[in-house]
């Protein structure tokens, strides 16, 4: 059972869904910057923080996506939803995505020392301030002294979550500071092609298993043939 569970963790993490990039019109009152849902069951922050940074949309690199505004954090919340959805996988799993925020291993108390990656400030540890947080009521508290990152969707709302339980995640959200309008592109980057490799990798281990346990119920049926007796007696079983 151990073993099971392992190959299903790695596999989870070998085979992310990408959603694909989804643009906060300025239009509608957004930053005009792109979005992407990344589905990855249990990875650990600092490998959705690497996978960002290895993406690339319209030439912009990625990051792992900053909140600045309530409206921003519907947009980004309303996109978990929906994402999460349309995976039959995570329909009754974890509902939390990685965001771009982490604690100083300085900090002092559950609500010190929180920032954002890529420049993108402080966090406070409290709600209510000048800048804007959205942390769930008795967040954060550093829950077994091991919850220095941050995450969206708890109990599968928009709220913030300090977490460093991976059995909570259900994938990452991507920013690209874009700024204007999405320009398709239907040849993947780099990056994204790297990570489908991944996939197909998974994918034929996948398929080995599968034809070895139709060669295991072929020798199966075999032996009822050979054996008539033996075959009645196991179809009583």
């Amino acid at each position: 059972m151990r073993r099971i569970f392992g190959l299903l963790i790695l596999v989870g993490l070998s085979t992310p869904a990408f959603g694909a990039p989804v643009v906060w019109d300025t239009q509608v009152g957004g930053n005009g910057n792109a979005y992407q849902i990344i589905r990855a069951r249990y990875i650990t922050w600092d490998r959705a923080n690497t996978i960002a940074q290895s993406l690339t949309f319209q030439g912009v690199q990625g990051h792992l996506a900053t909140i600045a505004s309530a409206e921003e954090n519907t947009f980004v919340n309303d996109l978990r939803r929906r994402s999460l959805k349309r995976g039959r996988w995570f329909r009754r799993g974890p509902t939390e995505v990685w965001l771009g925020g982490f604690q100083s291993p300085s900090a002092q108390s559950a609500i010190d020392g929180w920032q954002w990656v890529n420049g993108g400030g402080n966090i406070p540890g409290t709600n209510g301030g000048a800048t804007y947080t959205n942390w769930a009521p008795g967040e954060p508290n550093n829950w077994g002294g091991r919850e220095d990152k941050l995450a969206m969707g708890f109990r599968n709302s928009g709220m913030w979550n300090d977490e460093g339980y991976v059995g909570n995640i259900a994938g990452f959200v991507v920013e690209y500071d874009t700024g204007g309008p999405v320009k398709w592109n239907a040849v993947p980057e780099p990056a994204s092609v790297a990570m489908f490799g991944l996939g197909l990798l998974s994918a034929g281990y996948i398929g080995r298993r599968k034809k070895k346990e139709a060669q295991e119920r072929r020798e199966y049926e075999a032996s009822k043939v050979s054996s008539p007796w033996l075959g009645r007696f196991r179809s009583q079983l």
